[in-house]
């Protein structure tokens, strides 16, 4: 969920910042600077999906029997997979709810 955040894909937290911040920038004159924001975004899609589809694939094409050490080690970390699912919950409700945030952190 971090890859796609830094990928910028919506609804995640990270992609609402780097829209407000590119519409800052368009706003202020600075078309040329949101423009560059773009195309840095293509290219991390390049880069970070080298990271994503092995990983999906891999997980994907896992055997379920339970003598496969691939699933042996997956229960060592089930702490950490519930702080990472909550983590990526809480980027997706950021971005859900930006509007939401914005209005709140605008009003005097």
């Amino acid at each position: 969920m971090a890859l796609l955040g830094l990928v910028a894909i919506p609804p995640t937290a990270v992609f609402v910042g780097k829209l407000t911040t590119a519409t800052a920038a368009w706003d202020g004159g600075y078309a040329w600077l949101a423009v560059v924001g773009f195309l840095n975004t293509l290219v991390s899609l390049f880069y970070y999906l080298r990271w994503i589809v092995p990983t999906c694939r891999d997980l994907a094409l896992a055997s379920p029997n339970r003598d496969h050490p691939r699933r042996m080690t997956r229960r060592v970390g089930d702490g950490r997979r519930g702080v990472r699912r909550r983590l990526a919950a809480l980027s997706l409700a950021v971005g859900v709810a930006a509007r939401l945030l914005r209005s709140v952190a605008a009003s005097p």
